[in-house]
């Protein structure tokens, strides 16, 4: 489940799925969106990038819990700016 914060994206759903080697996260949009491949190649970079930080805890060798706690300090602080 998601962070309690205002949702940035209306209608979008989000499916998750988590194992112990790998995940896949899908969302479909509430309508078509006609991306560019500019788009979609800068789309695919910061997906990429969120998902590596919130992965990054457990590539580490600091504390998971402690690691993941200042990623969500952070993603709080940019959310509440």
């Amino acid at each position: 489940m998601a962070l309690k914060t205002t949702c940035l994206t209306p209608g979008c759903q989000y499916t998750t799925h988590i194992t112990k080697d790998g995940l896949t996260v899908n969302i479909h949009f509430p309508r078509s969106i006609n991306f560019t491949k500019r788009e979609a190649t800068l789309l695919e970079c910061l997906l990429h990038n969120s998902i590596e930080c919130v992965l990054r805890p457990y590539f580490m060798k600091t504390s998971k819990r402690e690691t993941l706690k200042n990623v969500i300090k952070g993603v709080s602080y940019v959310i509440n700016r």
